[in-house]
């Protein structure tokens, strides 16, 4: 099972750097403009962060993410606070090197002489600094930090069962009806959440990829198998309509790619031949928070880090990939975690994204840091285009986890969430960083992992 995982590489070149940039040819290219899923809000921030995980801001632990998570530009300007991601890319320097190396270095080993751990006795901030530093140790894995961010994670470890106390961040929501249920066509940036998207007999079907392959694979190399990225559909027929499209789209004998009959760059375009879905369908893209527990295993949590809807309000004819046809055929809504609502006694935790709000993307870039390369001084962009420039074609053609397969029919299908992040984590286990993780705990192997704690019939109130 492991090996077929691991065979997905072949259709996403991935860096050899630990938290892989995935770069595309012709699909997203930061140096074009074009961005998928940044997953943060990069904005230059006066929110009080100093007494995030302790009400001492001078805390070993409120330093330490300062550190490693929050950038300055040269104006002095902080950004990342917000971010669920730090800002760190495969060609980063910050941290390997220099002053901030020594800082991190300093900061690391005082919190492991302090015991620090012991002094965040909150399991749900233990769990998202732990959350946080595991990014950077994935990052450096091959560092010299290594060795003291892998300790410091496992220090952070909660047990399974505290593990599973961690918030529904996305049934707090519903419970407080912090968003519209649908789609309004009058606000089509405006965040929402449905009700029905976990329910097993409603309109949205969770899917998954034939075999052992993933469901965004993209997404998953990207972030490194930290979270569970989780693909629903809804058709507007309904539950019975869309598992009518998916098996018209898995029964499928004709190639999804042919070449071009004029001839022209690239060679292959996709087959109009393909059966396209109606307007107004909408896909999500849920993003689930994956711990170490104290066990050296694996667990997905009930914490959800985001949430990222694209409504179709229209199916360009043809299969022009153009970022203007995109933009104006796709609404795109986003949810995403905050920290400081989340530590927030009655409050779940998830906000939404603003057409204002702007980022500087972590993912599918060419690498480059922003706050290290000149060229780039024109980020960050704004967070909700970073979809509709990854997801370009017409209706199918733009959906990644169909189309961006090399060429090969995925065999889309119904799958439990359970189902889908059990594949995501015994992935994970085939990475080097988690091995290197692994190493340092002191583990002599591998444990099985424990089954997702997802019910079938949707999010469990907390």
């Amino acid at each position: 099972m492991e090996a077929q995982l691991s065979s997905e590489v072949a259709a996403v070149r991935i860096s050899s750097h630990p938290i892989a940039a995935l770069v595309v040819a012709g699909v997203c290219a930061w140096c074009a403009g074009a961005f998928c899923q940044g997953q943060g809000s990069s904005q230059s921030s006066n929110r009080p962060h100093a007494t995030l995980f302790n009400p001492d801001p001078q805390h070993i632990s409120n330093r330490l993410y300062r550190q490693v998570h929050i950038r300055s530009s040269s104006d002095g300007k902080e950004y990342g606070f917000e971010d669920l991601d730090p800002l760190l890319w495969p060609d980063t320097k910050y941290l390997l090197g220099g002053d901030s190396n020594k800082k991190a270095f300093d900061l690391l080993d005082e919190f492991l002489r302090t015991g620090a751990e012991r002094q965040i006795p909150d399991p749900v901030r233990r769990a998202i600094f732990q959350r946080d530093l595991w990014a950077v140790f994935d990052w450096a894995s091959t560092s010299s930090l290594a060795e003291k961010l892998g300790e410091v994670v496992w220090r952070l470890s909660l047990t399974p069962t505290e593990i599973d106390a961690l918030p529904d961040t996305y049934a707090i929501a519903l419970r407080g009806k912090n968003f519209p249920a649908a789609y309004d066509a009058a606000q089509p940036n405006r965040a929402f959440l449905p009700p029905d998207l976990f329910d097993a007999n409603g309109p949205w079907v969770c899917v998954g990829a034939s075999d052992q392959q993933l469901a965004a694979p993209g997404h998953e190399y990207g972030f490194s198998g930290r979270s569970v990225f989780l693909v629903f559909v809804r058709l507007p027929g309904g539950r019975q309509a869309t598992l009518a499209y998916l098996k018209q789209l898995a029964s499928l004998d004709i190639p999804l790619m042919i070449e071009d009959p004029g001839g022209g760059s690239p060679l292959h375009s996709w087959n109009p031949a393909v059966p396209q879905f109606p307007a107004n369908t909408e896909f999500a893209l849920v993003r689930k928070m994956v711990l170490p527990d104290q066990s050296h295993n694996l667990v997905l949590t009930p914490v959800t880090e985001s949430v990222q809807i694209r409504h179709y309000r229209d199916i360009p004819p043809g299969t022009l990939r153009a970022q203007s046809e995109s933009s104006r055929s796709q609404s795109v809504s986003e949810i995403k975690l905050d920290r400081v609502k989340l530590f927030d006694d009655g409050h779940g935790g998830l906000l939404g994204v603003t057409p204002d709000e702007r980022e500087f993307p972590v993912f599918m870039t060419h690498g480059d840091d922003p706050f290290e390369v000149n060229h780039l001084a024109w980020l960050p962009v704004a967070s909700l285009d970073t979809c509709t420039n990854c997801h370009l074609g017409p209706g199918i053609q733009s959906m990644m986890s169909f189309s961006f397969r090399g060429g090969r029919n995925p065999r889309l299908a119904e799958i439990t969430p359970a189902d889908e992040a059990q594949k995501v984590i015994i992935w994970k286990r085939t990475q080097r960083n988690w091995e290197r993780l692994i190493q340092l705990s002191g583990a002599s192997g591998f444990v099985e992992p424990r089954r997702a704690p997802i019910s079938r019939s949707g999010p469990r109130a907390r």
